[in-house]
């Protein structure tokens, strides 16, 4: 059954969207959407157990055929001014560990097959993942990444060992955001920075779109996040707001409109998310109008980000000076 009570604030749910299925790789059911009459926050429902959750990340995400060679060639290197200049552009930056610095000692949780620690090791930093899907044990092998798979407080990191946490599209993923944010704190120096990214559920395209929205992603996706619930969030796990931005990769955008010209079935894997399945309904000529679309539309993009309603929270807590809050 589902909980009675919001995850942040305890406030009453009422149901926002219902009969949503996974639209990407086919795992079988119906699963609701409820929303927090206090706070905006919104919970799947029904949720999966946290041993379910595991499994169907390495059965469904399509990680299983990803090479080494691969996830290289992808890191990109952002050392100059003008490639911050277009992370910022095509919104990339959206990317947590982009915000980390030469000299910390860095963990990225959910670091998937290894891309961002290519990266943070590029720029001088220190970097450790964690990761669930067992898929890429090889690859993050091959690669000589420091990954620990499983949940984090499975990994023995000492208390206050880290100057920067990223979680980059992981937070909506945590059954108990709240009690992952406050352990997450004690592996934060005193001052050390938790940057963080996971979809807006009052963004301009969920508004527009509706059930096509690309970021519901059940039953992967538990978490929906407003400004109001980011902020609340931060109060309940003692960490300081720093900054709470919003961001739509143009990526991002491609995708959606991508999404809104396709067919999706129940149980099926779709070859928009899997090109193994089949052909897109969605013509490759109409794919290149997408892409140079959204490019064009990219200063449209911004304008939504600047009023708070982009796709994608990008935010950074920060741990108080002293002990941990308690």
């Amino acid at each position: 059954m589902p909980s009675s009570a919001c995850k942040i604030c305890k406030g009453p749910l009422k149901p926002l969207i219902t009969g949503l299925f996974d639209d990407r790789f086919g795992y079988p059911g119906r699963f609701d959407v409820l929303r927090c009459e206090d706070c905006g926050f919104g919970q799947t429902a029904p949720e999966l157990g946290p041993d379910r959750l595991a499994r169907i990340y390495t059965e469904y995400y399509p990680r299983k055929e990803t090479r080494a060679s691969s996830v290289a060639s992808t890191a990109r290197y952002r050392g100059s001014a003008l490639q911050r200049l277009w992370a910022f552009v095509v919104g990339t930056r959206i990317n947590g560990h982009f915000h980390a610095t030469a000299g910390q000692r860095v963990l990225d949780i959910g670091c998937a097959a290894g891309t961002s620690l290519l990266e943070l090791k590029a720029i001088g930093a220190e970097a450790y993942g964690t990761e669930f899907d067992e898929n890429v044990r090889p690859i993050v092998r091959e690669l000589g990444l420091k990954v620990h798979f499983g949940d984090l407080k499975s990994v023995d990191f000492p208390d206050g060992h880290f100057d920067a946490i990223t979680m980059s599209q992981v937070l909506e993923h945590v059954a108990d955001p709240i009690d992952f944010l406050r352990f997450a704190m004690t592996k934060l120096k005193p001052n050390g920075s938790l940057f963080m990214s996971f979809p807006n559920l009052d963004s301009w395209n969920e508004k527009r779109t509706g059930r096509r929205w690309i970021n519901w992603h059940v039953p992967y996706h538990l978490n929906f996040f407003t400004d109001r619930s980011v902020r609340r969030l931060a109060e309940k796990t003692k960490f300081e707001a720093v900054t709470v931005t919003t961001v739509t990769p143009t990526l991002w955008q491609y995708l959606q409109w991508i999404a809104n010209g396709e067919v999706f079935s129940e149980g099926q894997a779709h070859p928009m998310w899997n090109p193994e399945q089949g052909k897109s309904s969605v013509s490759k000529a109409k794919k290149i109008l997408f892409r140079l679309g959204a490019l064009a539309f990219t200063p449209i993009l911004r304008l939504i980000d600047i009023l708070g309603k982009g796709d994608s929270f990008l935010v950074e807590f920060k741990k108080p000076l002293g002990p941990s809050p308690t």
